[in-house]
């Protein structure tokens, strides 16, 4: 008989009964402020959120800040629960200056991503992949004019099929913007560009659908467009892309289709007015379609992805005096503010990076903040799919939460939560619906229960049966949500230890 089958009818009995309980009477924000762990390099000004130990989800790697105590590149490894190892000793060279941003790009085209820092009134370093996450220093590759760049791009701009990266000057720097051309594994070549004076952000991204991917600038005057040819020769055309626009200093720029239409269009994040611009690509020029309510201060991150999960974009801004807002993408490109579903996030300068890191299938935002002298890295997880489960203790409760749709569902749907022994070697992924990790094989019980749209969570409530031989036995768990008005997706999978 297994482990788990002594849990057996009362933990079964247990889910029965109080299967139709509610964890609150008021729904949570969907975004909700988590702290990272107290990890070496908490102070972090910039960093790159990827896969870089190919383990299928997103690891940190990035620079601390001018007010760390300790000037260095850290990298945070993610154990695909949201669960970081800072892993800088043992994985990366070491940089005992300041950096100013960190890339993330597959250097000699074999499947892992290798890293270009650029680092402050110094030349730029690249680091080798050796394909799990450890890296080794090859910035012999690099040509000596890749010094003192503020950030970067990392695209194939000349068509030949390996990645490219474009860096940029910034307003501080007296150096040149650079295209560096990858050469496969041989040196990369460096190519000088006139990309704007005062540069203070940039975005790639194919204007004109030719197939060539573009850049815009943002500088303290306002945007820059550069057309490429197709063989990575770029010309400009702001004269025509952005005659309309008005004047003034441009902090961020994010690129996407905003309005569906298949072409990207951008907000621009501006400083010292109320207001940042949602611009619609006309296919040969920008045009204002709104002035999105703003800070004067100035949105210093911007970032594109899909919040609500309705197959459009919708805009995270980060203002430089200590806010993160969301605003909700109603299909056509018009920008609604929503609080009620971002926490009360308040980093002094933050920088913000998107993606799934807590392994549920939904973006989450990591929040790093420049010039704080206290303030650790922060997460915004996004609590759609999310699962939160305490330790399950012999003789006590065990209460696991399911969140699906919180602040915003307007139907209650079914959830399916699933309790295994063992989980697959690798998952089973399902189209459309996500990866389902759970080995039923190896035993285990499911049971179903209802989210109710007011609240936008379930707890499942679990009596953990006084049994010694059940201390140390590993459980697995996950669930599946009927999501309304959409195909039912898989949380991401939880392990624990009876204790």
């Amino acid at each position: 008989m297994s482990n788990l089958s002594l849990l057996g009818a009362s933990a079964l009995l247990g889910i029965t009964l109080l299967a139709a309980a509610s964890a609150s009477a008021q729904a949570p924000p969907q975004f909700a402020q988590l702290t990272f762990p107290s990890v070496n390099g908490a102070l972090m000004r910039e960093a790159v959120l990827a896969d870089l130990d190919g383990d299928g989800d997103l690891d940190l790697c990035g620079g601390t800040g001018l007010f760390s105590f300790t000037l260095r590149q850290v990298l945070l490894r993610n154990d695909g629960q949201a669960g970081w190892t800072d892993l800088t000793a043992t994985a990366l060279p070491n940089v005992a200056t300041s950096t100013l941003a960190t890339i993330a790009f597959d250097l000699e085209g074999d499947g892992d991503l290798d890293l270009l820092v650029s680092k402050q009134q110094a030349p730029s370093r690249l680091w080798r992949n050796n394909g799990a996450g450890v890296f080794t220093d090859a910035s012999a590759l690099l040509p000596a004019a890749a010094t003192d760049h503020l950030t970067g791009v990392a695209r194939d701009v000349d068509g030949d099929g390996d990645v490219d990266v474009v860096l940029l000057a910034g307003y501080f720097s007296t150096t040149t913007d650079l295209l560096l051309r990858n050469q496969g594994a041989g040196p990369m070549t460096a190519v000088p560009l006139t990309l704007g004076s005062g540069a203070t952000s940039i975005a790639a991204c194919d204007l004109d659908l030719d197939g060539a991917v573009d850049l815009v600038v943002g500088t303290q005057t306002g945007l820059r467009v550069h057309r490429n040819t197709g063989a990575g020769v770029f010309t400009d055309v702001s004269a025509a892309w952005t005659s309309a626009l008005p004047a003034g200093l441009v902090l961020s720029v994010a690129a996407g289709d905003l309005d569906g239409d298949g072409d990207p269009d951008l907000v621009a994040g501006r400083q010292n007015v109320t207001t940042d611009l949602r611009l619609t690509n006309t296919g040969t020029a920008f045009t204002v379609a709104a002035l999105l309510p703003g800070n004067p201060s100035g949105a210093k991150s911007c970032v594109l992805f899909d919040a609500d999960e309705d197959g459009d974009l919708d805009l995270v801004r980060g203002s430089i005096t200590a806010s993160v807002t969301l605003a909700i993408n109603d299909g056509s490109g018009v920008l609604s503010p929503s609080p009620q579903r971002m926490a009360n996030v308040q980093p002094f300068s933050p920088t913000l990076r998107a993606g799934d890191v807590d392994g549920d299938g939904d973006d989450d935002l990591v929040v790093l903040d420049e010039v704080s002298l206290t303030q650790t890295l922060r997460l915004i997880t996004n609590r759609h799919r999310d699962l939160t489960l305490t330790t399950p203790v012999i003789g006590l409760p065990w209460t696991i939460d399911v969140v699906s749709a919180p602040g915003y569902a307007t139907l209650d749907h079914v959830c399916r939560l699933g309790i295994g022994l063992g989980v697959l070697p690798q998952p089973l992924v399902v189209p459309g619906v996500g990866a389902l990790w759970l080995d039923f094989a190896a035993g285990g019980f499911d049971t179903a229960a209802i989210v109710f749209a007011a609240t936008g969570t379930h707890r499942f409530t679990i009596p953990v049966p006084q049994l010694p031989p059940l201390v140390g036995l590993p459980l697995h768990v996950q669930a599946l949500l009927e999501q309304a008005r959409a195909p039912a997706r898989f949380t991401g999978h939880r392990r624990v230890v009876v204790q």
